[in-house]
């Protein structure tokens, strides 16, 4: 019987890695350690090292990675300080050629981590790559979009075509596993060239959460990197697996961070285009709130939870 090869081990602190994993902790608890199992068990092809930065301390997450994953570097933050700030805590003083940023939800599948380094290798002008998502019953995620317009804006708000259409900037679903080229990736599992790094900056931290690797991505394609979604690497995410129980409070923070984008990249006359979209969304949005409590469709707790919201959506 032909032994198995053995698997790369992370390389010891200290250790120049080619590869750094950063995973960023907030309340994600079984599924950061799930996170870490399948990455123990389908690792990169080469020396690399992973810092889970928790930005939930006192929840008893890291004292638990601690136990199952000895080799795992922990960095606490005192409170949560956003994802974009915490990614930069590894990215300022990484030096590995290749940077992978992972969500604490996702699942890395033999030979994926691999067949990206192997893309970003073979290829010196792009500068990141992205897997195929898949949610964990098997079907496709999206995980490569066209950069953020107005149009996918008032899609979002009024619901008029299905999420996966492609004029909420939606690509079609790869037909094969060969790489394309795309205009902006997720974040969920995202590796980095660190020359592109060197040369694009790190991830804007006034992003608190979403659209912070939008906002690089569309930097990077600005500087003439590319970027390829890569259809044979592949990776399980829950998708909003760690924000689900604060649904409500994400969606401000979504909103906010669109705002963002939208005046970083498009302007005074972008944003306000923007803005009178969110506000006949906002409207939209109340008024199918209001007749869903009226019906009971919803309880009167929810409306109450979402009217801040929707102010602070319109504020934005």
């Amino acid at each position: 019987m032909r032994a198995r090869p053995a698997r790369p081990l992370p390389a010891p602190r200290g250790v120049a890695a080619e590869m750094t994993i950063a995973i960023v902790n907030y309340r994600a608890g079984e599924l950061l350690l799930d996170t870490l199992a399948a990455l123990a068990a389908a690792p990169p092809d080469c020396t690399w090292h992973a810092v889970v930065v928790d930005n939930s301390p006192g929840d008893g997450t890291a004292e638990r990675v601690r136990a199952c994953f000895p080799w795992v570097e922990i960095l606490t933050n005192p409170c949560n300080v956003g994802f974009a700030r915490a990614c930069n805590q590894v990215l300022r003083g990484c030096r590995s050629p290749y940077v992978l940023l992972l969500n604490p939800d996702t699942a890395v599948q033999p030979g994926a981590l691999a067949r990206l380094r192997a893309v970003l290798a073979a290829h010196p002008r792009v500068a990141a790559v992205g897997p195929r998502l898949v949610y964990p019953d098997g079907r496709y995620q999206h995980s490569a979009f066209k950069q953020p317009g107005l149009a996918q804006a008032f899609f979002g708000f009024f619901e008029l075509v299905p999420l996966d259409h492609p004029w909420n900037g939606r690509y079609p679903p790869p037909t094969s596993d060969a790489p394309r080229a795309v205009e902006h990736l997720l974040g969920a599992c995202l590796m980095l060239r660190q020359e592109a790094l060197a040369d694009v900056g790190l991830l804007d931290e006034r992003f608190f959460i979403y659209f912070e690797e939008t906002d690089w991505c569309a930097r990077a394609r600005r500087r003439g990197w590319e970027l390829w979604h890569v259809p044979g690497a592949v990776v399980v995410h829950h998708s909003g697996g760690t924000t689900r129980a604060v649904a409500e409070a994400m969606s401000l923070q979504f909103h906010r961070s669109q705002a963002l984008f939208y005046r970083k990249h498009y302007g005074l006359g972008g944003y306000l285009a923007l803005k009178a979209i969110a506000v006949a969304g906002v409207g939209w949005r109340l008024a199918r709130s209001l007749v869903a409590t009226a019906r009971r469709r919803i309880p009167p707790s929810l409306l109450a939870e979402r009217l801040p919201v929707y102010w602070g959506i319109v504020r934005a």
